[in-house]
């Protein structure tokens, strides 16, 4: 127990010492005071990726009229439309509409193409190239729709992980 007490203790030295070597510098910080400071800083990133994004993108949501969970995250989707900017295009693959998305397009197609099985399905197009990639499927909450499109969209895959 004394030699791996030791050994704890001068890899502690080591990093503290060796910044290179200290994964807290790296990645998500493990201090409180740095964790605060680094969530505020990437909550203003994720803002700012998805008021931009509705400049050159926006979101499919496809959906079922007799599906609760469509019911509970149109009006999210709705005020993510409205706080950011990025467009919502409504797809119907039964024909009906939703209160927050009267003007529902009924499915051409889109639905097999994309092999949306479950509902609800949200898409992210990009308005100049035509991809279109999943964002997620299920209800999510605000939060987590402005989490997935920023790191879908500003970091990639191991990153922020």
């Amino acid at each position: 127990m004394d030699r791996a007490g030791r050994f704890s203790d001068v890899f502690r030295r080591t990093v503290w010492e060796t910044p290179e070597l200290d994964y807290s510098l790296r990645a998500r910080p493990t201090n409180a005071m740095a964790i605060a400071s680094y969530d505020q800083s990437r909550a203003k990133k994720q803002t700012n990726a998805s008021e931009e994004l509705g400049k050159t993108h926006g979101l499919f949501f496809f959906f079922r009229g007799d599906c609760p969970y469509c019911h509970q995250l149109a009006p999210i989707l709705q005020m993510y439309q409205r706080n950011y900017g990025v467009e919502v295009f409504a797809v119907s693959l039964d024909g009906s509409t939703l209160p927050q998305f009267p003007n529902a397009r009924p499915d051409n197609g889109a639905a097999s193409k994309l092999n949306v099985s479950t509902v609800p399905a949200v898409f992210l197009g990009d308005k100049q190239s035509g991809a279109i990639r999943p964002i997620g499927y299920g209800i999510m909450s605000l939060d987590e729709i402005v989490n997935r499109v920023y790191v879908l969209t500003q970091t990639t895959p191991g990153q922020e992980y």
